[in-house]
């Protein structure tokens, strides 16, 4: 159910990937009054840059529905039927339209699945954003997603190197 009012949330989300495999992914979530917010991040081997951006947009809906408890009073009214509404920005255009229904779902089915129950829960509205857009809370989450994948690189070759260099029990 798609509403018009305000969004209780502002979600920016990122994810980082290279044709190597190794990615990255940050999602950043604050009250759309900025006194709360909570960050989140994660590095993977052996993924697509699709599969990160989509990470990071599940794992910044994960902390919605952390954060709705404390950070959003429900209006007495609508307590049972009140859903927090979410403005998620994103600089993946493909994800922005498949979520508004413009493109199909058809691409990592698992991750679409765990995206189907936040929809129960959320009102989720898509933004798209140019790449490398200024706005600060977009440029936090671009920066670390790409941090993370240069730590999963990192580790990643080091974690190789010892599994073929160590003995074998």
């Amino acid at each position: 159910m798609k509403t018009n009012r305000p969004a209780d949330f502002l979600m920016f989300t990122d994810g980082s990937g290279y044709k190597d495999g190794y990615g990255g992914w940050a999602c950043l979530v604050k009250t759309s009054d900025s006194m709360h917010q909570m960050f989140r991040m994660g590095a993977v081997i052996g993924c697509t840059v699709d599969r990160m951006e989509m990470t990071a947009i599940l794992e910044g809906l994960q902390l919605v529905v952390e954060m709705t408890p404390w950070a959003v009073r429900r209006p007495e009214e609508d307590r049972n039927t009140w859903r927090p509404k979410v403005r998620m920005f994103s600089d993946r255009e493909n994800l922005v339209l498949s979520i508004q229904g413009v493109y199909d779902r058809s691409n990592s089915p698992d991750l679409w699945h765990r995206f189907q129950y936040y929809e129960t829960l959320l009102d989720i509205e898509p933004v798209h954003v140019l790449r490398e857009t200024d706005h600060p809370e977009f440029v936090t989450v671009d920066m670390q997603a790409s941090t993370a994948r240069i730590i999963a690189k990192e580790y990643g070759l080091a974690t190789d190197l010892q599994r073929h260099c160590l003995p074998q029990d």
